[in-house]
């Protein structure tokens, strides 16, 4: 079973610890941890990813910005594209997978809403 704190989101649940009929901020959860080399493969794979798109879009945002016969109205799309493309691997996937792994939310109430709303 996983240890939740005060600070701690569960995705179904909301806040850990603002139940006020209990006294305790732990709830019961099933385990569902993964083996140890499917963590690892799912690390990785998501780590290549996210490490893929950051430097994929930064690299077409470099060729589009820099190049001088790419100024068409069709770059503008691909820059537009690329921008909300970077955004994402930047803003979302560090968020998801931490929670995807753990299956539960571990970067403070505030965070959440943030999270969200960059996600939309």
């Amino acid at each position: 079973m996983s240890e939740l704190r005060d600070n701690d989101y569960d995705v179904e649940d909301g806040f850990v610890g603002s139940n006020s009929t209990t006294n305790t901020s732990e709830y019961e959860y099933l385990d569902m941890e993964l083996p140890l080399q499917y963590q690892i493969i799912l690390s990785l794979t998501f780590t290549c990813n996210m490490v893929l798109s950051i430097l994929g879009n930064v690299i077409v945002l470099c060729v589009l910005i820099l190049g001088k016969s790419s100024r068409t109205g069709l770059s503008a799309f691909l820059v537009n594209l690329a921008v909300a493309d970077l955004f994402m691997a930047i803003f979302c996937m560090p968020f998801t997978f931490p929670t995807i792994m753990l299956g539960r939310w571990i970067f403070g109430k505030g965070m959440c809403p943030t999270v969200i709303f960059l996600q939309q």
